[in-house]
């Protein structure tokens, strides 16, 4: 776009024959004008509002979530979106995750070698002696703990075979003797689908698999998942390191959680990186500080407004400040150096801000307008992360314009003093 825009479009122009000059090339902007006023004679009313702003924006970035709601991912008359909440409301949930359980793994030489009548070379399963009545109470409670989430759909572990088991047994838990007579008499074929899914004895494992209804309530999958590790280590009684929560519920969480850490850190850099151009392009530290405001307060600002109204970050929505910040800082390096000559020039802070809204200011609104515009055609998705990512990039741009020709130079009439005018460029004006 650099290179197109100093190379091949000057050299079209040139090639194309002379127009006639529009007739409202000169015209003003009655809204650029109405803000220039305002910015000239009540700079410290803006200041203020600006400072409320960047409070409460304090305060809704620290009420931002984090979330990953595929079955909201999708306009409600999509195949899609119909296909996930059916499978959400009659099928026990869509995103599955998996509570492990660590017990003392099975030991072949559990049974005395002189007892003959628990000899292990003739037993086809002797792993089934493995399966106590304690082990399978204490993966019952946390069978009943998932169950009773309003979150978690369908949970299946050993507890709903043992379920099954009591209709057959007058509704009384199975002994340890039952548990290993039942164990051993089921088929080989049957072990893979019904046991070995959910139970490991050579690694001391027990499973338990659920799912996540993706349609219900919202909640924090971080603070779900610490539920359950709080509830197996201080109502079970297992050990720090014996619960285990994993799946693809954990896997998303965890790579949205991720992803906000790079955006971070990106952010931090786009930051570093603006205020080092600032000081290159205007060689003036006041400047580039004063730079930085109206793109960082509008950036925060739509954050704020994503914490209030409840809306959690995604993997779209997670790019909005560092890419707000990208492009509006054209809008700052355009104002801060049409101020620098306005004020060089007539030696009044309130004038040159005159002069730099009706010239640069009408570029900054149509070039924002444009990128407004053209970021509002993803609102027109399918994809609701794209829609969202749209919308608010949108508003941030909007934001950022109304910062710049507002709170930048209020800032700048605060902070610069009247000096003589340049003479020789105050003639050339």
């Amino acid at each position: 776009s650099f290179v197109v825009t100093y190379t091949f479009f000057p050299a079209l122009l040139l090639l194309l024959p002379k127009g006639k000059a529009a007739s409202n090339l000169g015209s003003s902007n009655s809204f650029i004008r109405a803000l220039g006023e305002l910015t000239r004679w009540r700079p410290g009313i803006i200041a203020v509002l600006g400072l409320v702003c960047a409070v409460a924006a304090y305060f809704g970035v620290s009420r931002i979530s984090l979330d990953n709601r595929f079955a909201e991912y999708f306009n409600p008359d999509t195949e899609i979106f119909q296909g996930m909440r059916y499978i959400d409301q009659n099928l026990g949930g869509t995103i599955p995750f998996d509570v492990v359980l660590q017990f003392d793994p099975y030991e072949v030489d559990t049974f005395d070698e002189e007892d003959d009548f628990f000899d292990e070379a003739d037993d086809p399963y002797p792993e089934r002696y493995w399966f106590t009545r304690s082990m399978l109470d204490r993966l019952e409670q946390v069978h009943r703990f998932l169950d009773a989430q309003p979150q978690v759909g369908k949970v299946l572990s050993l507890t709903a075979l043992e379920d099954f088991a009591l209709e057959f047994n007058e509704g009384k838990k199975l002994s340890g003797l039952q548990i290993a007579g039942i164990l051993g008499a089921i088929p080989e074929d049957l072990k893979l689908e019904l046991i070995r899914p959910y139970a490991s004895p050579h690694t001391g494992e027990l499973r338990l698999s659920g799912r996540i209804i993706e349609s219900g309530p919202g909640f924090d999958r971080e603070e779900f998942r610490q539920q359950i590790m709080a509830f197996g280590v201080e109502e079970v009684d297992f050990p720090a390191d014996g619960v285990a929560v994993t799946g693809m519920m954990v896997l998303f969480n965890s790579m949205l959680s991720q992803l906000l850490d790079s955006q971070i850190s990106t952010l931090s850099y786009v930051l570093l990186a603006v205020f080092v151009m600032f000081l290159v392009l205007l060689r003036s530290l006041p400047h580039a500080l004063l730079g930085m405001v109206p793109n960082t307060l509008a950036s925060a600002t739509v954050i704020g407004a994503m914490g209030f109204a409840g809306i959690p970050l995604d993997m779209m929505t997670t790019t909005i400040a560092a890419i707000c910040i990208g492009i509006g800082v054209d809008d700052t390096i355009h104002y801060l150096h049409r101020f620098r000559d306005e004020y060089a020039r007539w030696g009044d802070a309130r004038v040159a801000v005159s002069f730099s809204h009706a010239s640069i200011g009408r570029a900054l609104y149509y070039t924002s307008i444009t990128v407004m515009v053209g970021f509002s055609v993803l609102c027109f998705s399918n994809f609701v992360p794209t829609v969202m990512f749209g919308l608010w990039t949108a508003v941030a741009m909007a934001l950022a314009l109304l910062a710049n020709l507002t709170l930048l130079p209020a800032l700048l009439v605060l902070t610069h003093a009247d000096k003589p005018p340049q003479p020789e460029l105050r003639v050339q004006a």
